[in-house]
């Protein structure tokens, strides 16, 4: 209210209302919102504007870049709606509106959570034993929150201290038959995960052969069988078998043998007389170990024994 007064004491009064501008700022409501949407999720996030007058205008920029209403995005003076968000909307939002006492913004960020991909892996792999085995699982896209990684495999028998794991590798230095199986690998974040199982076969020279037995043992010939190893070695090529025998008494050799087979019969052997058969697996990466399978055998004698005779004398009568 105005009052003037003049020197006569008269007065007189005027009202008027006066009006306050405020520029434009920014109360986050509620006050807490989530900036971590995971991808295909509908983001939004909203304002509340203190203001006298309201905003005349107001411009949305991602990472600087204005952003308009789009199929996808919707802007208002107070809030930004994004449908099906993906890892390239993440960044910096920023709204800036003005009025005629000024200018007010706010910002905030957000960060799109995605799962981890993993790339093509080979998922059968064949090693000689003794060669180095590596399964890296980097993936090609460590995805959002960065992935964490673990293994598991089934080398039973295998030390464990043959197989190491740094990061996003799992090796082995020296690879056993033991180390035949299934090695997995998963990579996750919380939001997703990928995974792959590789099938490791390794290749050896086979064991030995099992289950030796003698039969059909003269006093010149004999015959010997077996079963295969426990282990043929892994690889495509059929076993050979390297059969000696060796006359115990004077250790001379029969000439070896080499077959196929897992039966053979030896003739010209001499009677009664012990003999000693060692049998080898063998494929195209080597021998069996040492010592061999080992079988003997006797021959009998080649004179039948007469244990008694009876002699009866004849009398004659001319």
């Amino acid at each position: 209210t105005l009052i003037c007064r003049n020197t006569f004491l008269a007065t007189s009064s005027k009202k008027a209302i006066l009006n306050v501008a405020n520029p434009p700022s920014y109360t986050s409501s509620p006050p807490v919102q989530s900036t971590t949407p995971t991808e295909g999720d509908t983001f939004m996030y909203n304002y509340i504007i203190s203001a006298d007058p309201q905003p005349d205008s107001y411009t949305w920029r991602r990472n600087s870049q204005i952003i308009s209403n789009s199929s996808r995005i919707t802007v208002t003076a107070n809030s930004i709606t994004i449908n099906n968000v993906n890892r390239s909307d993440s960044g910096v939002y920023s709204i800036f509106s003005s009025n005629v006492a000024g200018n007010g913004s706010a910002n905030f960020t957000l960060n799109v959570y995605y799962p981890p991909v993993l790339g093509d892996i080979q998922q059968s792999v064949t090693l000689n034993v003794g060669a180095p085995f590596t399964l890296n699982c980097t993936p090609v896209d460590e995805g959002n929150p960065p992935a964490n990684v673990s293994f598991s495999y089934n080398n039973t028998g295998a030390a464990e201290e043959s197989v190491t794991t740094t990061g996003y590798v799992l090796s082995v230095s020296s690879v056993v038959r033991n180390h035949r199986g299934e090695y997995s690998c998963e990579v996750s974040n919380g939001v997703g995960r990928d995974s792959v199982i590789v099938q490791l076969m390794v290749t050896a020279p086979p064991t030995v052969p099992q289950q030796l037995m003698s039969s059909d043992v003269s006093p010149f010939s004999a015959t010997i069988s077996w079963m295969l190893p426990e282990d043929d070695g892994g690889t495509d090529q059929p076993l050979m078998y390297s059969i000696t025998i060796t006359n115990y008494t004077d250790s001379t050799s029969l000439p070896p043998v080499t077959t196929n087979m897992t039966t053979l019969s030896f003739a010209y052997l001499q009677h009664s007389t012990r003999y000693i058969v060692n049998i080898v697996a063998d494929n195209d990466l080597g021998l069996g170990p040492s010592p061999p399978a080992v079988i003997n055998f006797t021959t009998p004698d080649s004179v039948p024994i007469i244990e008694s005779v009876s002699v009866e004398a004849l009398s004659l009568t001319i």
